[in-house]
């Protein structure tokens, strides 16, 4: 399956709330946003509720689970290249910083870690005896 495909399985498998209960995802920026994080306030510090703190690890169980998808995909695709047993693979050297600058699409170039996927590629090309260019 694709990397979106299963994402959105993903998303429709988690249970959702009811119609009139509908609230904003948990996020870094809506957790530091809430008057309840605001009113616990101590200085310069703030005073972690139970429930920020139960928001904090959704949102870690939610990313790490993301992660491990996207890494999943990037060693499927990279063995699929490597059982066609190719004489060479060639890959191309893309400007990634240049990339990032762009505000619209940053984020998801980000997240498709094109360096881990190099680095992948390169010690299972050495490990079967590809030549990578």
């Amino acid at each position: 399956m694709q990397f979106r495909q299963r994402l959105q399985k993903y998303q429709q498998d988690r249970p959702s709330e009811t119609a009139e209960e509908e609230t904003a995802p948990v996020t870094a920026e809506n957790l530091t946003k809430t008057r309840k994080y605001e009113k616990d306030k101590k200085g310069e510090s703030y005073q972690k509720t139970r429930n920020i703190i139960k928001s904090e690890k959704q949102l870690l169980r939610i990313t790490h689970k993301l992660t491990d998808i996207r890494k999943n995909y990037i060693h499927q695709v990279t063995t699929e290249i490597i059982k066609r047993e190719p004489s060479f693979i060639v890959l191309e050297d893309l400007n990634v910083m240049a990339m990032m600058k762009n505000k619209h699409l940053a984020k998801a170039i980000q997240e498709q870690k094109l360096a881990e996927f190099y680095m992948i590629m390169r010690y299972k090309c050495e490990w079967n005896g590809i030549k990578l260019i």
